[in-house]
């Protein structure tokens, strides 16, 4: 009599024979009958110590996927919110701290999970530490606009990489600025934070850019300008070390310390009735910096403030 297997032992051969399709070396140690079966174990056990590593990678795999198709349906819906924003008008808003801290976290996040999204390349090769981050309180090209002699002219950074940090319609937005040498124009790159999800892009894109971008960029040269006419001083907000350890040791971002731009308490003025005779007053405006070359070297001409303060040259936040 015919005895029949339980639910438990035909699933298992089926399994078998799955398995033994599969792998043609197993199934030809298991069909031959001159083996015994510890010489069949023996001969299948780096058969099988190779099936387990390929299913351990399967499932890490099949988990980073998961990770992946989660971190997108999460951003997704962040993410449209950018094609509105771009088409706002820009409006500087109150901004009182650093965030750099949160979009190095977030670049990094979003490299390892939507690589091909990143602008600049991999956020680890970047040398963040190099980074100056000033924090943009005041709208100091509004402050400029009526200045003879402003709008011409190259100016430098104030060091050779910086992160000028804005809040520009309801979203900080950080600016990656660098400067290979100081004849050259400082290169941007753009950070738009939509929860925490950063958007990147720049000046140069094919698409039209927004127009928040130029008033970022209209507001990082008054700034140069206001520091080397030493019309601004700027005031370092330092980030604390015990803080910072603890944060490391959690795997967080440290804060960085940032550098605060403030109008300086007596502005330097050269020549303030612009002229030879004490009568003549002239509206106070700049001359542009720029570069004197000479035969064997060269120097910097900082920008200057010139003219009577007087006069104008206001806003409704500072009086220059």
């Amino acid at each position: 009599m015919i005895e029949l297997k339980t639910d438990q032992e035909k699933e298992t051969a089926r399994k078998v024979e799955e398995l033994l399709r599969e792998y043609p070396g197993l199934k030809e140690i298991h069909n031959n009958p001159k083996l015994t079966p510890f010489q069949r174990k023996m001969k299948a056990i780096p058969i099988l110590r190779g099936i387990r590593q390929k299913l351990d990678q399967d499932i890490k795999h099949v988990a980073k996927l998961d990770e992946r198709i989660k971190y997108l349906e999460r951003v997704k819906p962040v993410a449209d919110l950018w094609p509105e924003w771009k088409k706002l008008p820009p409006k500087l808003e109150k901004n009182d701290c650093s965030r750099l801290h949160q979009l190095i976290s977030a670049l990094k996040l979003q490299y390892k999970y939507m690589p091909e999204a990143i602008k600049g390349g991999n956020p680890l090769d970047y040398p963040w530490d190099e980074v100056t981050p000033f924090v943009v309180e005041h709208d100091w090209a509004a402050a400029f606009k009526n200045a003879t002699d402003y709008n011409e002219g190259s100016f430098n950074l104030p060091y050779e990489r910086c992160a000028f940090e804005f809040r520009i319609s309801g979203r900080s937005v950080t600016v990656l600025a660098g400067q290979e040498d100081d004849e050259h124009e400082p290169t941007y790159t753009f950070y738009i934070a939509f929860q925490d999800f950063w958007i990147g892009g720049g000046p140069d894109e094919k698409d039209d850019h927004p127009p928040a971008f130029d008033f970022a960029i209209s507001q990082i040269k008054a700034i140069c300008v206001a520091l080397d006419a030493e019309v601004a001083t700027r005031n370092v907000v330092r980030a604390s070390e015990g803080v910072n350890k603890k944060r490391v040791a959690e795997g967080r971002e440290p804060f960085y310390s940032y550098h605060v731009v403030s109008l300086a308490r007596r502005i330097r003025v050269a020549n303030p009735y612009g002229g030879s005779g004490a009568q003549t007053r002239r509206r106070l405006h700049f001359r542009r910096g720029h570069w004197r070359h000479y035969e064997k070297f060269k120097t910097w001409v900082r920008w200057c403030l010139v003219g009577d303060p007087d006069l104008g040259f206001v806003d409704k936040e500072y009086r220059l």
